[in-house]
């Protein structure tokens, strides 16, 4: 729709027997895919709702190829759930929990070729503009498949099952919410919070993929008595069965790099410099 002018065109950019069948009946209501302006071809977004559809409603039960394992059921599939909300509030509240889990939205991001290489996206470097969404076995909570919907222009509208194997075990974003719970580092700063009066409060679970493997990233807000307005203060990143943590997304990720005892140690409370030791004239000693 053209907001100035108010004039409506629709462009067909798929051969869908839906689109045809209207194509059929109203000549001349669609334009060909060539004929869509390159500004408005540079904007365009895999609908959510067709997308949720096409996979939540369909796909999770008709991707089953086999009879047999069709109408036994064998690998049906539900959309990941995530655990959101507050892990603790201070003062009279302290230590309270305000967690729900909820279904796994699809979500935008921009994709590596080399991070998907069964995929044959392109070069590496070339990053694809995506939407991704992580499904579970249903009643089950491991990784079973992530879906990507390619968004690019040229590339518009092309939908991969990157599929778990049989037999091969990922965790879901649940479960990785779950790891970042257990961690003892992610513990011990949330309890420092929570005694200070703030509130700690989990962001939504990010499914990354890198180099055919997949790490999620969850950040961690804080909202204090004096400042009701939440800001990011930690980054906890879960990769490899490992929950690390870390006040940057970057200082969380290099942690995958090192031994868990350094990051014990970096994360020892409290997290300053401790006291330089005085002379007898009573000036600070350098470390």
């Amino acid at each position: 729709m053209n907001a100035f002018d108010g004039a409506v065109h629709f462009y067909k950019i798929a051969n869908d027997p839906i689109i045809n069948a209207w194509e059929a009946a109203y000549p001349g209501l669609f334009e060909r895919a060539d004929a869509m302006p390159q500004p408005v071809r540079a904007q365009l977004n895999y609908p959510l709702q067709w997308f949720h559809i096409q996979f939540d409603d369909i796909y999770k039960r008709y991707h089953m190829r086999q009879p047999l394992e069709f109408y036994n059921v064998q690998d049906l599939w539900d959309d990941a759930d995530e655990v959101l909300g507050s892990l603790g509030r201070g003062l009279l509240e302290y230590g309270t929990r305000d967690e729900m889990t909820f279904s796994y939205e699809g979500f935008n991001a921009l994709v590596d070729p080399a991070d998907l290489p069964a995929a044959n996206l392109g070069r590496p470097g070339d990053l694809q503009y995506a939407m991704l969404m992580p499904f579970t076995p249903e009643g089950q909570a491991n990784l079973r498949s992530l879906i990507v919907v390619l968004q690019d222009p040229d590339s518009y509208g092309r939908l991969i099952d990157l599929r778990v194997p049989q037999g091969v075990f990922l965790p879901g974003p649940e479960q990785a919410d779950t790891i970042i719970d257990t961690d003892s580092q992610v513990n011990q700063q949330i309890a420092l919070w929570v005694r200070h009066a703030s509130e700690v409060i989990r962001g939504h679970t990010i499914v990354v993929p890198v180099k055919g493997d997949v790490m999620y990233v969850e950040p961690l807000w804080i909202s204090s008595i004096q400042n009701q307005l939440p800001e990011i203060k930690m980054f906890s990143v879960v990769y490899k069965g490992r929950a690390v943590l870390g006040t940057s997304l970057d200082a969380a990720i290099q942690y995958l790099d090192r031994d868990e005892s350094i990051e014990q140690r970096d994360h020892e409370l409290p997290w300053f410099d401790p006291p330089k030791e005085r002379t007898p004239d009573g000036r600070r000693t350098a470390q």
